[in-house]
């Protein structure tokens, strides 16, 4: 793809300057703290516009996800109010945060929907507030576009946003130059990419950030090696020297002197080249950053090939591998591997030549396939988007022409009452024709907020799953982590640990604590491997739900906390569903962990049948009990939260049957 590791360089320069992007800055509520703004609320109980102004003031100003997750409820009822009364300013707060809020938790299609909505409901107004409001929304659903690769309608949003801002100077005009010009150096622009680049630099210079200008100078400077006008990038460098190095910004400081050796490579002076390349390895590699890493190799590579130095290429082509593998880089192992076609080429090593190809190939292809399924999801997401929209515009439109017909239809009976005050029985049978017609629209709206409920519901239910399923792809990741990473780490350490000992002359009570040195660290790789079987147990990714299950129960009886006993009826007459096999594991895993926090018992049941597409769960034990009303009165934790949030994803039932001293059985079913 034309220009793609300018444009990834790009996308770290956009990281290290987010914090000028900042909150909307034109309305700042009177509330200083979450706590006074909560209570600022309270002041303004009647659903006006007040009230979601003082809403508004809450939810505004959360910089995280998770502030902004906690007051998403009064964005809602913001929203609603503002709904109801028409208050143009109050949907536009309340469509803008709910955007970025489900744009920072991923829900890209949801986000899409609000910042729409946002747009639509600002396009028409007049005032800085909501105009500077619809700039926003602009420059996050160009985001969102952006993140997907789907360059045109991203390129569109932004230039939306960019009319207002070129007239509103503020970060944001800078950020917008830096985004648009990375489009068109991703798309093989560079024209106008070097154009934006350059308007972006004259920009930052106004802002007096030596971070954020010394990062937009070298974006512009790798636009001019792209396009070889090494002059005017040397100028760009220049300008750039005296801010170096920049302390809190390793990734900045390593880049520069990569684009310096870029420059005296195209200038063949290899020297150079590789002075400034020697000056950023030991940067980048301090950075903790792969990608800067990569930079460094991958440019030691090609000044080895370009200048002849064929073994400065096999050092550095092989470890620019080695290090793409270990972060599972696909892109940096495809480059590294042309790197090592071409040396093996060079030295008539034809045969390994071609294995590299092949193996950069194949990486090549499986790229491909990811960014074709990347644009299918894009695809998907735009079209539920639009067909949301249109769903709810239409209710929406509805809903406004019903209201009308009512207001129309009352004003008719006044005139109507007055008309005819002599005719008793036309203004009888006019009302309970009038009392009808009410009865029947009412019903009407009635059905069309029923819909819209349910669209709601099946909204959260969507946004329930895909945060179940995040959270265990998470815990994938989090598993493999600890047990491929600590794990061999430690498991290196009991090694080197080992072999010292044979080497070793030591006494017998420096022996002595050598061997418990050494079964304290077998402790903590079965404890660290504990830890990642239970965030994701591989007998269940690899022998499925039914073996999951009895290794768990075995796991708990060999802890001897509590005997289990586990019976299964029908796991294995027919395949389940990964979400399906997942959702019943982590609730029986859940209801025993319950059992071992709570309980005190000394013996537990889980039994788990599937008959006729029907599955059931029961897990029952000999403990304490508990009154199960308590569950509704205090929540009862995280636990039963999440065993609920589960039940719920698998549209089950569940049936608890406890009190104090008679144990506890929890039923649960659903069907498939």
């Amino acid at each position: 793809m034309p220009g793609k590791r300018g444009a990834l360089f790009t996308g770290f320069i956009l990281l290290s300057v987010l914090a000028l992007q900042g909150q909307n800055t034109l309305y700042q509520p009177p509330y200083y703290n979450l706590d006074s703004a909560i209570r600022a609320v309270e002041r303004f109980p009647a659903p006006d516009s007040d009230r979601a102004n003082a809403l508004s003031g809450v939810y505004n100003h959360t910089l995280f996800y998770k502030n902004q997750k906690k007051v998403e409820p009064y964005a809602l009822e913001a929203l609603s109010i503002s709904r109801q009364i028409g208050f143009t300013k109050g949907m536009a707060d309340a469509y803008y945060f709910l955007g970025l809020l489900n744009k920072s938790g991923s829900r890209y299609d949801s986000a899409m929907i609000y910042f729409d909505s946002t747009i639509l409901v600002s396009r028409n107004a007049r005032g800085d507030y909501l105009q500077n409001k619809r700039a926003l929304a602009e420059r996050s659903l160009a985001q969102v576009y952006d993140t997907y690769g789907d360059y045109e309608p991203a390129l569109q949003h932004y230039l939306q946003s960019l009319r207002y801002y070129e007239n509103h100077f503020t970060a944001h005009t800078v950020f917008l130059y830096a985004n648009i010009a990375a489009i068109y150096e991703a798309t093989g622009v560079m024209e106008k990419a070097l154009e934006y680049s350059k308007r972006c630099c004259t920009a930052a210079e106004q802002l007096g950030d030596t971070n954020v200008l010394a990062a937009y100078y070298l974006s512009h400077v790798e636009n001019l090696i792209k396009v070889e006008n090494t002059s005017e990038a040397i100028v760009y460098l220049d300008k750039t020297a005296p801010l170096m190095p920049l302390k809190t910004d390793p990734n900045t400081t390593s880049m520069f002197y990569v684009l310096k050796a870029a420059v005296f490579r195209m200038e063949k002076n290899y020297p150079e080249a590789v002075r400034n390349l020697d000056l950023a390895l030991p940067i980048a590699e301090g950075s903790g950053h792969g990608f800067s890493l990569f930079r460094v190799l991958d440019a030691y590579s090609r000044v080895g090939l370009e200048s002849g130095d064929l073994a400065l290429t096999e050092e550095y082509a092989g470890r620019y591998l080695a290090e793409a593998r270990k972060l599972d880089a696909k892109a940096g192992q495809r480059d590294a591997l042309n790197f090592l076609a071409q040396l093996a080429r060079s030295g008539q090593d034809y045969r390994n030549a071609y294995q590299y190809l092949a193996a950069a190939q194949a990486l090549g292809d499986t790229l491909m396939r990811e960014a074709n399924l990347k644009q299918i999801n894009l695809l998907e997401s735009r079209y539920q988007s639009e067909k949301k929209q249109r769903e709810i515009l239409q209710l929406q439109k509805e809903k406004e022409f019903q209201a009308l017909e009512l207001r129309q239809k009352s004003r008719m009976n006044g005139i109507l009452a007055g008309a005819l005050a002599l005719l008793c029985l036309a203004i009888f049978l006019g009302y309970r024709n009038l009392r009808n017609r009410q009865r029947i629209a009412r019903q009407r709206a009635e059905l069309q907020s029923r819909k819209i409920r349910e669209m709601e519901k099946d909204r959260q239910f969507l946004a329930s799953a895909a945060l179940l399923e995040g959270q265990e792809e998470e815990r994938k990741r989090l598993a493999k982590d600890l047990h491929d990473g600590l794990g061999g780490f430690l498991s290196g350490i009991k090694y080197s640990l080992g072999n010292m000992k044979e080497n070793l002359i030591v006494t017998p009570d420096n022996m002595a604590l050598f061997e418990r040195s050494m079964k304290m660290l077998d402790d903590s790789i079965q404890e660290l491997r504990r830890v990642a079987h239970n965030m994701m147990p591989q007998s269940l990714v690899q022998y499925g739900l039914d073996t999951a299950l009895k290794d768990f129960c075995s796991d708990m009886n060999r802890s001897g906390a509590v005997r289990v006993v586990c019976q299964t009826f029908g796991l294995d007459e027919r395949p389940l569903d990964t979400p399906v096999s997942i959702g019943v594991y982590r609730i029986v895993q859940e209801l025993v962990n319950n059992i071992l926090k709570h309980a005190g018992a000394a013996n537990a049941v889980v039994q788990v049948s599937l008959q006729d597409n029907r599955m059931q769960i029961t897990v029952e034990d000999d403990g304490s009990g508990f009154d199960p009303a308590s569950l509704s009165a205090t929540g009862r934790g995280m636990g039963w939260s999440n065993i609920r949030s589960r039940v719920n994803y698998l549209n089950g039932r569940t049936d608890i049957q406890s009190a104090p001293g008679q144990g506890t059985s929890v039923n649960i079913e659903f069907s498939l």
